[in-house]
């Protein structure tokens, strides 16, 4: 997997990582929107934005550190920090359905996505 381009502060200033060859579409859109990754003197972290829900109509975004990594990490290594993440059922799964991969906050049963149980289970939110 190679880097898409993803969000990355760099003390207080928030810069990008392009990459020529980018991941798999879902999975690019995923990273931009609820992966972040934090550079530092000390440290490289990187959060992933969590999805919890007030009611059925009012979504709750919350960023978590996932993973602390030593300052000089190569673009190869927060590469597959990123695979491992995207991989994690703690924060993604893909629907059994539509066979996308959402975050967990998302699903409406464990391997089924509020889209497909709208779409295909009568379920309203």
């Amino acid at each position: 997997m190679i880097l898409p381009r993803i969000k990355v502060i760099i003390g207080s200033e928030l810069s990008f990582v392009d990459s020529k060859n980018g991941v798999k579409m879902d999975e690019e859109e995923l990273i931009k929107e609820f992966i972040c990754i934090k550079r530092t003197n000390a440290s490289t972290e990187i959060f992933v934005r969590l999805i919890s829900w007030e009611g059925p109509h009012n979504p709750i975004s919350q960023w978590k550190i996932v993973r602390t990594i030593k300052k000089d990490i190569s673009d190869e290594q927060i590469a597959v920090e990123l695979s491992r993440i995207l991989n994690n059922r703690r924060y993604f799964i893909r629907c059994k359905e539509c066979n996308e991969l959402k975050p967990k906050g998302w699903m409406w049963e464990d391997n089924i996505c509020q889209s497909c149980a709208e779409r295909n289970h009568q379920v309203v939110f």
